[in-house]
């Protein structure tokens, strides 16, 4: 595969005086690539988009852009362009106005500039709107004109800051979509900053998720849900049940819930004896009220009772204690049934998963 397109952060440091900010991040994002990265506040994700945008300098190592490093050229320089959280339209300029501002501070000529403002807007499907100021616009319509600014000097890449953060909930979805089929469109690699993981698992190619200055795992969504590389990958990225043990011999974990059975590559780069914890999402956790069905060696069975229910439209959230451990509650995501929930708190029952289903994290949290 060649270098052309392609986006390369090697060994980056960032500090601001003595704190540090990034250290060694290595992240490369394909040509035509949606590149999502993702984390919590101060996690260090706005700051990698500062750096590849060059609005900051890092403090060690390279920012390669098809092949060669720029970690030295003037933001004006890079075939780059940023959309932002506030949109930053010009307020006092029509939309088309806004749209063409880039290249008509690059002397291009008018009806060039026309032209290409027209095809812009079509594109985000604003093209009868050029005429209004950003006052007469939705938030949604506000951002399509970034969208369309950015577009419209035909960058290689376009960075994204959070630019959804500001729009209710339904607006948010509909711009998801949108931005996604966009870039499926257009085929410029986007680089989009969020600390949404709905937003990340819905539009991303890959996901990058980061906390406190590292990069914790890069990998597709399926694969960053199901299979964390870290506690905090396993608990940042959407609900996870953590099962603390110790490894015993074969496929067996040893548990204060009872020996668990785990089929997963990570559990024999462990130790027998050493500690170690299983995450197990709470939609791969079955509630069963036979107590006595066929075995399966390849399917958990805990002992239970209900703590409680929580209805919310067509999943159900229970908390189930189990009888080994009633202090450690297991959360189980559910269908919720049409006539009425199949049990109630106080019902006991038995908690059943594939042993496929449990993922292996190193007791102090490291990537396996």
């Amino acid at each position: 595969m060649t270098a052309e397109g392609r986006l390369e952060l090697i060994g980056i440091d960032k500090r601001y005086g003595e704190t540090t900010v990034l250290s060694g991040i290595d992240l490369t994002v394909e040509d035509g690539e949606f590149m999502t990265i993702l984390g919590p506040s101060g996690s260090g994700k706005t700051t990698v988009l500062r750096l590849i945008g060059g609005f900051i300098a890092p403090d060690g190592g390279e920012i390669r852009f098809d092949g060669q490093n720029i970690a030295d050229v003037p933001i004006h320089l890079r075939p780059f362009n940023t959309v932002f959280q506030d949109y930053a339209l010009f307020p006092h300029m029509t939309v088309q106005h806004n749209v063409g501002y880039g290249l008509m501070v690059r002397s291009t000529p008018a009806d060039e500039i026309k032209r290409r403002v027209g095809e812009a807007l079509d594109v985000v499907a604003l093209g009868d709107l050029g005429g209004r100021y950003p006052a007469q616009l939705s938030g949604g319509q506000r951002q399509r004109v970034a969208l369309a600014r950015a577009l419209v000097c035909e960058p290689k890449l376009i960075l994204l800051d959070e630019p959804l953060g500001a729009l209710d909930a339904e607006l948010r979805r509909q711009m998801q979509t949108f931005l996604k089929s966009l870039q499926r469109r257009v085929g410029i690699t986007f680089v989009f900053v969020t600390h949404d993981q709905e937003e990340a698992i819905t539009m991303s190619d890959r996901i990058s998720v980061m906390n406190e200055g590292v990069i914790e795992q890069i990998g597709r969504p399926d694969d960053i849900y199901y299979r964390p590389e870290s506690r905090f990958v396993a608990t940042f990225f959407g609900d996870n049940n953590l099962i603390a043990g110790r490894k015993a011999a074969d496929d067996r974990i040893d548990t204060g819930l009872g020996p668990i059975r785990c089929i997963d590559p990570g559990l024999g780069e462990i130790a027998n004896g050493q500690a170690l914890s299983l995450a197990v999402r709470p939609e791969s956790l079955q509630l069963d009220f036979d107590v006595d069905p066929p075995s399966d060696d390849l399917i958990n069975r805990i002992p239970i009772t209900i703590q409680s229910v929580e209805f919310v439209g067509s999943t159900s959230r229970v908390l189930a204690c189990p009888s080994s451990a009633p202090d450690q509650p297991l959360l189980v995501k559910t269908p919720s049934r049409m006539q009425g929930m199949p049990f109630r708190e106080g019902d006991p029952g038995i908690l059943t998963w594939s042993a496929e289903n449990s993922v292996v994290l190193p007791d102090d949290g490291s990537s396996k």
